[in-house]
């Protein structure tokens, strides 16, 4: 799904509210988590009860996405 979504959209020089738009518009994502605190925008990809996987956007102080990376937390 994310590599699907990468190919479409470059979330590099996006803004905040754009990622947004985007993310609340495809049906089969499960949630987006939000750090305010570390500029980060994660999206998850995978949920299960030992496992999570995320798309994570993070974010310049202007709100502005200056890298992409996936994460996986066990």
């Amino acid at each position: 799904m994310i590599d699907s979504l990468e190919k479409k959209y470059s979330f590099i020089g996006m803004s905040k509210k754009e990622v947004y738009s985007i993310l609340e518009n495809v049906k089969d994502h499960i949630c987006t988590y939000d750090y305010e605190d570390t500029n980060q925008i994660c999206y998850a990809t995978y949920e299960a009860i030992m496992r999570n996987d995320f798309y994570c956007l993070y974010l310049n102080e202007n709100g502005i996405v200056m890298k992409t990376d996936y994460r996986s937390v066990r």
